[in-house]
């Protein structure tokens, strides 16, 4: 069951990796919510379903490694900063491609 559960962390993982990618750089990107219609999600609700994929992935490695809690502790800080910085890139850029779209027209 261990293997199970490292295999689905792993999905959570590398599924967190075009989302964040894309929501930093201020891109649009599809998201599970909206493929049915073709429509692709705000670059910041890409960095939030980036980061909850991740946070899962990570919860799931902290009951299969069984990491002490102090680590524990200190890994979600680190997310927690990470998360604030990629917001914050999120907007900006997405500020500066609507810039520079407008620019263009």
């Amino acid at each position: 069951m261990q293997y199970f559960w490292l295999f689905i962390s792993g999905m959570l993982a590398f599924n967190a990796i075009p989302h964040f990618v894309h929501g930093i750089s201020g891109e649009p990107f599809f998201l599970p919510q909206r493929q049915n219609r073709g429509q692709r999600g705000a670059p910041v609700v890409n960095v939030a379903w980036g980061f909850v994929n991740f946070l899962l992935a990570v919860v799931i490695w902290r009951f299969v490694f069984d990491w002490p809690t102090e680590f524990y502790t200190k890994i979600l800080v680190i997310l927690a900063g990470g998360l604030l910085l990629a917001i914050g890139l999120s907007f900006g850029f997405t500020k500066r491609a609507k810039l520079a779209k407008s620019k263009k027209d």
